[in-house]
Protein backbone atom coordinates (compact mmCIF):
# COMPACT_ATOMS: atom_id res chain seq x y z
CA UNK A 1 0.00 0.00 0.00
CA UNK A 2 1.50 3.35 -0.94
CA UNK A 3 1.31 5.82 2.13
CA UNK A 4 -0.55 8.88 2.24
CA UNK A 5 1.96 11.90 2.46
CA UNK A 6 1.19 15.41 3.93
CA UNK A 7 3.23 18.17 2.37
CA UNK A 8 4.88 20.29 4.52
CA UNK A 9 6.10 24.25 3.87
CA UNK A 10 9.87 23.87 5.55
CA UNK A 11 12.85 22.25 4.69
CA UNK A 12 12.46 20.50 8.18
CA UNK A 13 10.47 16.85 7.81
CA UNK A 14 9.76 15.60 11.56
CA UNK A 15 9.86 11.84 11.80
CA UNK A 16 7.29 9.85 13.72
CA UNK A 17 8.36 8.63 17.14
CA UNK A 18 7.70 5.60 16.21
CA UNK A 19 9.42 5.16 13.11
CA UNK A 20 11.77 2.18 12.33
CA UNK A 21 14.69 2.30 10.31
CA UNK A 22 14.95 -0.75 7.72
CA UNK A 23 16.64 -3.18 8.34
CA UNK A 24 20.58 -2.40 6.32
CA UNK A 25 23.87 -2.58 7.75
CA UNK A 26 24.29 1.29 7.45
CA UNK A 27 27.83 0.49 7.89
CA UNK A 28 28.62 -1.42 4.75
CA UNK A 29 26.49 1.14 2.29
CA UNK A 30 28.27 2.28 -0.78
CA UNK A 31 27.67 4.07 -3.22
CA UNK A 32 25.92 1.94 -5.59
CA UNK A 33 22.11 1.56 -7.00
CA UNK A 34 19.90 0.47 -3.89
CA UNK A 35 16.22 1.95 -4.51
CA UNK A 36 14.01 2.46 -2.14
CA UNK A 37 10.27 1.53 -2.04
CA UNK A 38 8.74 4.59 -3.90
CA UNK A 39 8.62 7.43 -6.35
CA UNK A 40 6.69 10.46 -7.45
CA UNK A 41 5.77 10.70 -10.80
CA UNK A 42 4.24 13.70 -12.43
CA UNK A 43 3.65 14.55 -16.52
CA UNK A 44 2.65 16.95 -18.32
CA UNK A 45 2.35 18.17 -22.12
CA UNK A 46 4.19 21.06 -23.77
CA UNK A 47 3.04 24.62 -22.44
CA UNK A 48 1.35 23.29 -19.88
CA UNK A 49 1.37 22.50 -16.20
CA UNK A 50 2.41 19.41 -14.31
CA UNK A 51 -0.45 17.19 -13.15
CA UNK A 52 -0.19 17.06 -9.71
CA UNK A 53 2.62 13.93 -8.82
CA UNK A 54 1.74 11.00 -7.15
CA UNK A 55 3.44 8.92 -4.97
CA UNK A 56 3.64 5.40 -6.58
CA UNK A 57 6.09 2.15 -5.95
CA UNK A 58 9.41 1.97 -7.27
CA UNK A 59 9.91 0.50 -10.43
CA UNK A 60 9.84 1.10 -14.02
CA UNK A 61 8.34 3.83 -16.49
CA UNK A 62 7.20 3.58 -19.88
CA UNK A 63 7.84 5.57 -22.92
CA UNK A 64 8.00 5.46 -26.18
CA UNK A 65 11.18 4.04 -28.40
CA UNK A 66 10.75 7.89 -29.89
CA UNK A 67 10.80 9.61 -27.04
CA UNK A 68 13.00 13.15 -26.87
CA UNK A 69 14.81 11.44 -24.46
CA UNK A 70 16.03 8.37 -25.84
CA UNK A 71 16.90 10.28 -29.31
CA UNK A 72 17.70 13.78 -28.75
CA UNK A 73 18.96 13.65 -25.13
CA UNK A 74 16.25 15.86 -23.92
CA UNK A 75 16.64 15.49 -20.23
CA UNK A 76 18.05 16.71 -17.06
CA UNK A 77 18.64 15.66 -13.47
CA UNK A 78 19.12 16.90 -10.15
CA UNK A 79 20.59 15.71 -6.94
CA UNK A 80 19.97 16.38 -3.38
CA UNK A 81 20.34 14.44 0.08
CA UNK A 82 18.06 14.16 3.31
CA UNK A 83 19.69 14.00 6.15
CA UNK A 84 18.75 12.67 9.45
CA UNK A 85 19.69 14.95 13.01
CA UNK A 86 21.00 14.13 15.86
CA UNK A 87 17.26 14.50 17.52
CA UNK A 88 15.89 12.34 14.71
CA UNK A 89 14.19 15.24 12.79
CA UNK A 90 15.02 14.39 8.45
CA UNK A 91 16.35 18.05 6.73
CA UNK A 92 17.05 18.36 3.41
CA UNK A 93 19.80 21.57 2.25
CA UNK A 94 18.27 24.12 0.09
CA UNK A 95 15.65 21.89 -2.34
CA UNK A 96 14.88 25.35 -3.62
CA UNK A 97 18.16 26.00 -5.14
CA UNK A 98 17.99 22.77 -6.84
CA UNK A 99 14.09 23.35 -8.51
CA UNK A 100 16.12 27.35 -9.74
CA UNK A 101 18.34 25.60 -11.19
CA UNK A 102 16.00 22.12 -12.90
CA UNK A 103 14.11 25.44 -14.07
CA UNK A 104 17.47 27.20 -15.90
CA UNK A 105 18.02 23.72 -17.16
CA UNK A 106 14.62 22.97 -18.66
CA UNK A 107 14.82 26.26 -20.08
CA UNK A 108 18.03 25.80 -22.07
CA UNK A 109 16.61 22.73 -23.16
CA UNK A 110 12.65 24.29 -24.39
CA UNK A 111 11.50 21.79 -21.67
CA UNK A 112 8.37 22.43 -19.51
CA UNK A 113 9.62 22.16 -15.60
CA UNK A 114 7.87 22.06 -12.63
CA UNK A 115 7.50 24.86 -10.41
CA UNK A 116 9.67 25.36 -7.37
CA UNK A 117 6.53 24.24 -5.34
CA UNK A 118 6.10 21.37 -7.25
CA UNK A 119 9.96 20.40 -7.32
CA UNK A 120 10.17 21.11 -3.39
CA UNK A 121 6.99 19.54 -2.46
CA UNK A 122 7.93 16.33 -4.76
CA UNK A 123 11.11 15.72 -3.11
CA UNK A 124 9.67 16.26 0.23
CA UNK A 125 7.10 13.64 -0.10
CA UNK A 126 9.27 10.92 -2.01
CA UNK A 127 11.79 11.35 1.43
CA UNK A 128 8.80 11.40 3.75
CA UNK A 129 7.09 7.76 1.85
CA UNK A 130 10.81 6.34 2.21
CA UNK A 131 11.75 7.70 5.45
CA UNK A 132 12.68 4.38 6.69
CA UNK A 133 15.55 4.24 4.63
CA UNK A 134 17.11 7.72 5.77
CA UNK A 135 20.32 6.64 7.87
CA UNK A 136 20.35 7.14 11.40
CA UNK A 137 22.93 10.44 11.96
CA UNK A 138 26.69 9.95 10.90
CA UNK A 139 25.61 7.26 8.88
CA UNK A 140 24.77 8.41 5.64
CA UNK A 141 22.01 10.34 3.87
CA UNK A 142 19.06 9.63 1.31
CA UNK A 143 20.64 10.61 -2.05
CA UNK A 144 17.88 12.24 -3.66
CA UNK A 145 17.35 12.46 -7.82
CA UNK A 146 14.63 14.68 -9.50
CA UNK A 147 14.65 13.99 -13.01
CA UNK A 148 12.57 15.75 -16.09
CA UNK A 149 13.23 13.92 -19.29
CA UNK A 150 11.22 14.48 -22.75
CA UNK A 151 9.24 11.22 -22.72
CA UNK A 152 7.03 11.99 -25.99
CA UNK A 153 7.80 10.79 -29.38
CA UNK A 154 9.32 13.50 -31.30
CA UNK A 155 11.13 13.24 -34.44
CA UNK A 156 13.09 16.07 -36.56
CA UNK A 157 14.09 19.37 -34.06
CA UNK A 158 11.49 19.91 -31.64
CA UNK A 159 10.86 19.32 -28.72
CA UNK A 160 9.10 16.61 -26.91
CA UNK A 161 5.02 16.92 -26.94
CA UNK A 162 5.23 15.43 -23.37
CA UNK A 163 6.97 15.61 -20.15
CA UNK A 164 7.75 13.77 -17.21
CA UNK A 165 9.04 14.49 -13.59
CA UNK A 166 10.38 11.91 -11.38
CA UNK A 167 11.73 11.57 -8.20
CA UNK A 168 13.22 8.53 -6.66
CA UNK A 169 16.23 8.00 -4.15
CA UNK A 170 19.09 5.79 -3.28
CA UNK A 171 20.47 4.72 0.53
CA UNK A 172 24.11 5.66 0.45
CA UNK A 173 27.28 5.94 3.00
CA UNK A 174 28.54 8.86 4.65
CA UNK A 175 31.01 10.67 1.90
CA UNK A 176 32.92 14.04 1.77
Amino acid sequence: MVPTVHPSSSSCLTSEADEKYANVNWEELGFTLIPTDYMYVAKCKQGESFSEGKIVPYGDISISPSAGILNYGQGLFEGLKAYRTQVGRITLFRPEQNALRMQMGADRLCMTPPSVDQFVEAVKQTVIANKKWVPPPGKGTLYIRPLLIGSGAVLGIASAPEYMFVVNEIRIYSYS
